[in-house]
């Protein structure tokens, strides 16, 4: 499939294929739900029965059909790792934030390290940033170079912008709340319209005074 959408003209099947690729690593790694029947005949069902007029038939209804493999998206994901680190590595990249798949950079990365045309595998310049700030893992703002700001708040529903990207900074201390545990820290964020969450992460951060963070601010002008 790799080489099919490698060798495939149309616009459309390029993108079928992608999302063909990217559908079979999330159903590898697919954690199923749990699901607990709360019933009077739950025997029946731990018994692995089933009652059918005045037959009482025996079948197997609690078998495994979970059709996932870890092994297989770890590797995917973990492969990816290497490669990301070799290319910073290689080009004496310097990273300000790094997730699964990207990566945001102070400094420009090479053009050979980007994919092209003819080529896949490689990395795939998405945005020139004006500035950005990251908060934790998976939850930052970023402002591209003449175009709307993103926000990139896993867990909050975002109908629309919430607050002004320069909040972050000249209000911080109202803005974010975080508490430091042994591994991981709490935060909680406030929105305009006066609501509240809270998160957990991992702790990665350099510990300040009091106990209190900010942001990382980086600016490109």
């Amino acid at each position: 499939m790799y080489n099919r959408r490698l060798k495939a003209k149309d616009p459309a099947l390029k993108d079928l294929y992608k999302k063909l690729l990217n559908t079979l690593y999330g159903r590898f790694g697919l954690v199923y739900e749990q699901i607990d029947i709360i019933s009077p005949e739950k025997e029946l069902i731990t018994d692995n029965t089933y009652i059918s007029h005045d037959t009482t038939e025996f079948i197997d209804i609690t078998a495994n059909t979970c059709y996932n493999n870890i092994a297989i998206t770890s590797a995917i994901t973990s492969y990816a790792r290497i490669f990301m680190y070799n290319t910073i590595l290689n080009y004496n990249l310097h990273v300000i934030y790094i997730d699964t798949d990207g990566l945001f950079l102070k400094n420009p990365i090479p053009d050979i390290a980007l994919t092209t045309s003819k080529e896949m595998g490689k990395f795939r310049l998405e945005s020139i940033n004006a500035e950005a700030h990251f908060i934790a893992n998976k939850f930052y703002i970023y402002a591209p170079i003449n175009s709307p700001i993103i926000y990139k708040f896993k867990g909050i529903p975002l109908q629309k912008p919430i607050f002004n990207i320069h909040d972050i900074i000249t209000q911080h201390k109202k803005i974010l709340n975080i508490t430091l545990g042994h591994h991981y820290f709490t935060f909680s964020i406030r929105l305009n319209n006066n609501q509240t969450y809270s998160f957990q992460a991992s702790r990665k951060r350099k510990l300040i005074p009091n106990y209190k963070t900010t942001p990382w601010i980086i600016c490109i002008r």
